[in-house]
């Protein structure tokens, strides 16, 4: 487990840098381009997990059924516990814990992202945010177990986060943020899938982020907005296709 954790920050200190060309003729454009983009990641402090920790129980199982999770908010985060009652094996992913970290990448534009990340086909389709984030810039995290997309444009931060518990007899997660946690809800999709929710406020009260969690067939997703209107994320959940977790 200390192996997989170093090997994460490892991952996130080798993301690409962005740079720039002496000869590009559009130099001063460039320069401007990514000075915006660092002040865009300003946005993402208060909204990115400050630690993820994950243990999990010894052994497999097969056995036919239904994952069984709970999702508590804390002060300031949430925890997953839960085992698996699924007919897998990790046999079924042996491949890609071989391989390592098989995506560490910035791309610059959204559109990008959509056409040439290897993700695309792990995650639920998030293509339909393509008008909310026009001019974001994508970082992707992905290794065996744990899959992190983080979509940064003006004024406006997304992240969406995946934990693979599929052939993990229990195991618990807990995830921390910058600030306090208040307003928790449900919300049930359009295919009935229910979403725990919550905010993050800052010191003085105000809204940092909005988050969304659920576990699902062996798999945790969460979400967090920063920068996006109420009904947009509401309509962003009821939308969100989470078939890709129930066709493998």
């Amino acid at each position: 487990m200390n192996d997989f954790r170093e090997e994460y920050r490892q991952a996130v200190r080798e993301l690409p840098k962005l740079h720039m060309k002496s000869e590009c003729v559009q130099d001063e454009i460039h320069h401007r381009k990514i000075q915006q983009k660092r002040r865009n990641r300003n946005v993402a402090k208060g909204c990115t997990a400050a630690a993820v920790l994950l243990l999990f129980g010894a052994g497999t199982v097969a056995a036919k059924g239904y994952m069984n999770a709970v999702i508590e908010v804390r002060d300031s985060g949430y925890t997953v516990t839960g085992g698996e009652n699924l007919e897998t094996t990790l046999a079924a992913r042996s491949g890609n814990e071989e391989a390592g970290i098989s995506e560490s990448r910035e791309y610059e534009d959204f559109q990008d992202f959509l056409e040439h990340s290897s993700v695309i086909n792990k995650i639920p389709d998030i293509s339909f945010l393509e008008p909310e984030v026009e001019g974001a810039c994508v970082s992707v995290i992905d290794d065996s177990m744990m899959t992190s997309v983080m979509v940064i444009a003006e004024g406006k931060y997304f992240s969406l986060m995946q934990n693979d518990y599929r052939g993990v007899e229990s195991y618990s997660s807990a995830t921390g943020y910058t600030g306090r946690t208040e307003n928790e809800s449900s919300y049930i999709n359009a295919q009935g899938l229910s979403y725990t929710l919550f905010d993050t406020v800052d010191d003085d009260g105000q809204v940092e982020a909005t988050h969304a969690v659920i576990a699902v067939e062996g798999r945790e997703l969460s979400m967090s907005f920063h920068g996006f209107e109420a009904e947009t994320i509401e309509k962003i959940l009821a939308d969100l296709d989470l078939t890709v977790y129930f066709a493998k």
